[in-house]
């Protein structure tokens, strides 16, 4: 039985396969403000955190899954594949990383891996179909984990953003860097690089800012041919953003899916995440 095991950065909430060897499941991050928590499992309105959240006054924050929610996950199977935040933007790794080392302490024969997508959102999610795929293929825990940490170094993420308060307010990108960006009223165009955050570009309006998506997916992987979007609330420019990429990359194989808590809370309305490789 293989377990696949992701913190709730992941927009999966189900896997799509028939494999009965194959269990997926999310650990829950915790958003919350002004007294109030939302746990992001499965079913979190994320209109409602969103909502909720734009109207307090005072900032919002985020909290791991802490080491033994991982660990519940790990004790009852013996293949374990773990995939998390990249660690340069949260504790989440180090949290997994905990829970790894209580449950080999117990239980010395298991196999639990950890895998750093260097990002989130559609990073976590185009590995996990490939592990799935190699999986399905008949390859054994070892290749699988090789093979995906291979496939690391070919992910690239981009995004754009309307707001980059709740980044900039919980320590994840330079202060200065996103306050221009949020104060400029325009869509900030960023890149995943190593694993943080990086401002590429500007555009006003929708038009340029899928324009410019498309323009830094050329320049960064020219024969891309699996592309993931992520969207906080937005399924227009989502479809809009589909569009062009498909036009773009003719052979390319895209899907769509929303946020969940996680990438919601940092990618604010409107916000759209962009993995592929």
């Amino acid at each position: 039985m293989w377990n696949i095991v992701c913190d709730s950065s992941c927009d999966f909430k189900k896997l799509e396969t028939d494999n009965p060897d194959i269990r997926y499941v999310t650990v829950p991050f915790v958003l919350s403000g002004d007294g109030r928590d939302f746990v992001d499992t499965d079913d979190l309105d994320t209109e409602e955190m969103t909502t909720y959240l734009e109207s307090i006054n005072t900032s919002p924050s985020s909290a791991c899954p802490a080491p033994g929610l991982w660990a519940n996950e790990f004790e009852d199977y013996d293949q374990n594949i773990a995939l998390c935040i990249s660690k340069n933007l949260s504790g989440s790794f180090n949290s997994v990383t905990s829970a790894r080392e209580m449950t080999l302490e117990e239980y010395p024969d298991k196999k639990i891996e950890i895998i750093d997508p260097l990002g989130t959102g559609p990073s976590l999610m185009l590995v996990v179909e490939k592990i799935v795929d190699w999986i399905n293929e008949g390859l054994n825990f070892e290749e699988v984990v090789r093979k995906a940490n291979e496939m690391v170094e070919k992910l690239n993420i981009v995004f754009s953003l309307c707001s980059f308060e709740n980044l900039v307010r919980n320590g994840r990108m330079n202060r200065i860097v996103g306050l221009i960006a949020t104060k400029l009223n325009i869509w900030g165009i960023g890149m995943g690089v190593e694993g943080r955050i990086s401002i590429v570009g500007k555009a006003k309006g929708v038009k340029k800012m899928v324009a410019s998506i498309v323009e830094q997916m050329k320049k960064t992987c020219i024969d891309a041919h699996r592309v993931i979007i992520s969207h906080c609330l937005n399924p227009e420019t989502a479809e809009m953003l589909r569009k062009a990429i498909a036009e773009n990359f003719p052979k390319i194989d895209i899907s769509v899916y929303p946020t969940r808590g996680l990438d919601s809370f940092y990618a604010e309305r409107g916000g759209v995440i962009v993995g592929y490789y």
